[in-house]
C-alpha cells in the first residue's frame, strides 16, 4: 500500500467492497477522525477484539523489555543499583550548623538515617546468611549489621563530603584513647574518620559552649539540670589528681584537686547529650580571663573559735526547725531516730548514748530505696591547684554555690580520709 494513501480513498474503497454492511459517518471539526459502523460486527464482537489487542501488546511489550534486561551487562546493572543508592545518599538529612549530640552518635540512630537500599547491599555483601536468606537487616546489633552501617556511613561521608556521627565519634574516641594525632591522620587517609583540625574545632565548640554557661564566678556543668526545670540530687566527689608524680629532680609535679558532679536520672527522661553545639572555625580557646573564676583558689582563713554543733538539743525542737515543704515523712523519720539514739528522750530500755542504731543519711536511704533503670549523668568542673587548705575550702564554696545556684539549699561532698579530715 502506497504510503500517500489518503482517508477518503480509503473510504470510498470500503464502501465499494462492502456496499451496504458498512455505513461511515463523518464527524463536524477539524482533526476529528470519522466513524466506521458495520452491521455484521456487534458491540461485544468489537470489545472482544479490543481486549485481546491489549493483551497482545502487553504481552509484546514485556517480552521485549524482558530481552532488554537479558541483554544488559554487569556493568550496566552496577549502574542502575548505583543511580538508586545515589539517590537514596542525597535524601541523608544533616545538620550544617551544628553538630550531631550524644544521643544521636548511637547504633539505632544511624539505622534510622542511613539509605536503607545502601544498609541492605553491604549486609548482603558482607553477611551469607543475609544473602542467602534475603532478610533484611534488623535492629539487632549483630557484628555484621554494625560492621554494614559503619561501612554505610563511610560511603555516605564519601560521596557528599558531610560529617557523620560515626567519623567525628570515632577520632573522638581514638584521642580520648591515646590522644594521637598521626593515628588520627592515618584513619582519616582511609576515610575512617573526621580530620584532625575538624576534631579541634569540635573540642573547641564544646569548651566554647561550656563557657557560655558560666555565670559570675558560678557554673553548673552541662547536663546538669536545676530543680527547676526537673533535676534530682546534686551530688560532688572531689579528689587528689597526681601527674608527673616521680620526677629525676622532684620538681615540676603537678598535685591538685580534681571534681565530678553527678546527678541521677530516670531512664525515661535521660535528656543528658540533647543540647546542639554550634559549629565554630576557632582551632583552640582564646587566652584570656574568661574562666579563670573557675580556677582561682578561694583563701580559707581559719576561724580563731571552732564551732562545734550541739549533739543534744530537743527532739522536738529540732522537727520544728525542718522545712516541711522540702522534706518529707521519710526525713523526719530519720531525724527522730537520729536523736532517740543518741539518749536524747528518755525509753525505758538501756541505751549508749556513744552507740548509734540508725545509720547515716546516704545509707538509711539506700535501705529504703527501690530498685529502677536510673541513669546517673557525670561532669567534671575545673580541677583546682592550691594550697591543701584553700583548695579544699575553695571545691566546698563552688560545690555549695552550684548547689544554690540549681535550687538546692544544701552541698554534698565525698572526700578521702585525708581530705576529709582537711574539710573538718
Amino acid at each position: 500500500m502506497p504510503k500517500s494513501f489518503t482517508t477518503r480513498k480509503l473510504q470510498r474503497h470500503l464502501e465499494n467492497h462492502y456496499g451496504d454492511s458498512i455505513v461511515i459517518q463523518s464527524q463536524q471539526g477539524q482533526g476529528k477522525s470519522n466513524i466506521n459502523m458495520s452491521s455484521n460486527i456487534t458491540l461485544g464482537d468489537a470489545i472482544k477484539a479490543a481486549d485481546n489487542l491489549k493483551a497482545e501488546l502487553k504481552w509484546s511489550k514485556g517480552k521485549e523489555t524482558s530481552r532488554m534486561y537479558n541483554e544488559q551487562t554487569d556493568d550496566q546493572l552496577l549502574y542502575s543499583v548505583a543511580s538508586i543508592i545515589r539517590r537514596d545518599i542525597d535524601k541523608v538529612r544533616f545538620f550544617k550548623e551544628h553538630y550531631p549530640t550524644s544521643t544521636e552518635v548511637s547504633f539505632e540512630n544511624s539505622l534510622q538515617s542511613m539509605p536503607d537500599s545502601l544498609v541492605k547491599l553491604l549486609s548482603w555483601i558482607t553477611d551469607e546468611k543475609a544473602f542467602r536468606t534475603c532478610t533484611v537487616p534488623s535492629n539487632t546489633k549483630t557484628e555484621f549489621v554494625r560492621k554494614s552501617l559503619a561501612l554505610t556511613e563511610c560511603i555516605v561521608a564519601t560521596s557528599r563530603s558531610i560529617l557523620t556521627p560515626f567519623h567525628l565519634g570515632l577520632a573522638i574516641q581514638v584521642y580520648h584513647e591515646f590522644g594521637s594525632k598521626r593515628l588520627i591522620e592515618i584513619l582519616n587517609a582511609h576515610g575512617f574518620c573526621v580530620t584532625y583540625t575538624k576534631l579541634r574545632r569540635y573540642l573547641t565548640s564544646v569548651g566554647n559552649h561550656e563557657i557560655s554557661r558560666i555565670s559570675g564566678d558560678r557554673y553548673i556543668p552541662g547536663g546538669i539540670r536545676s530543680i527547676s526545670e526537673g533535676g534530682r540530687l546534686i551530688q560532688e566527689g572531689s579528689d587528689n589528681i597526681d601527674i608527673n608524680a616521680e620526677t629525676l629532680d622532684g620538681k615540676n609535679t603537678f598535685h591538685s584537686l580534681a571534681r565530678a558532679v553527678f546527678q541521677t536520672k530516670s531512664a525515661g527522661v535521660y535528656d543528658y547529650g540533647s543540647e546542639r553545639i554550634k559549629r565554630r572555625i576557632e582551632r583552640s580557646l582564646a587566652i584570656d580571663d574568661t574562666t579563670a573564676s573557675l580556677t582561682d583558689a578561694i583563701p580559707y582563713s581559719k576561724p580563731k573559735c571552732r564551732s562545734e554543733p550541739s549533739r543534744r538539743s530537743d527532739a522536738f525542737d529540732k522537727l520544728q526547725l525542718c522545712d516541711h515543704n522540702k522534706s518529707n515523712d521519710v526525713d523526719q523519720i530519720w531525724i527522730i531516730s537520729r536523736l532517740l539514739s543518741r539518749d536524747i528522750i528518755e525509753l525505758p530500755r538501756d541505751m549508749k548514748a556513744t552507740e548509734q542504731k540508725i545509720p547515716f543519711w546516704t545509707g538509711y536511704n539506700c535501705l529504703l530505696s527501690k530498685k529502677g533503670a536510673d541513669v546517673t549523668v557525670v561532669a567534671y568542673p575545673p580541677i583546682i591547684d592550691a594550697k591543701p587548705n584553700d583548695m579544699v575550702y575553695t571545691a566546698m564554696k563552688k560545690c555549695l554555690d552550684m548547689s544554690n545556684d540549681a535550687g538546692q539549699d544544701y552541698a554534698i561532698q565525698t572526700f578521702d580520709q585525708q581530705l576529709y579530715a582537711i574539710a573538718q
